[in-house]
């Protein structure tokens, strides 16, 4: 069983990994994610979680991947349709 977004953040959080975390705030239209669904993204590539899948979880992950500091990531909100 894959684990849970919070574990997984709290995983990479306690030894000192670069992490992402997003949620779904809002959907509009049609969408397998539903609000509140999470991912974490991991500096190895790893992800625990799902928004959905597809072009939206790799739109996702490109900012969070390409994040120099730990400041930036924090600081990203992005919206995707």
């Amino acid at each position: 069983m894959k684990q849970h977004p919070i574990c997984s953040l709290a995983d990479a959080i306690q030894q000192k990994l670069p992490v992402a975390l997003t949620t779904v705030v809002e959907v509009n239209g049609a969408s397998p994610a539903k609000v509140g669904a999470q991912i974490t993204l991991c500096e190895d590539g790893s992800t625990a979680g799902t928004v959905g899948g597809g072009e939206l979880e790799a739109d996702i992950a490109t900012p969070a991947a390409t994040s120099s500091s730990p400041i930036e990531a924090p600081a990203y909100i992005g919206a995707f349709c």
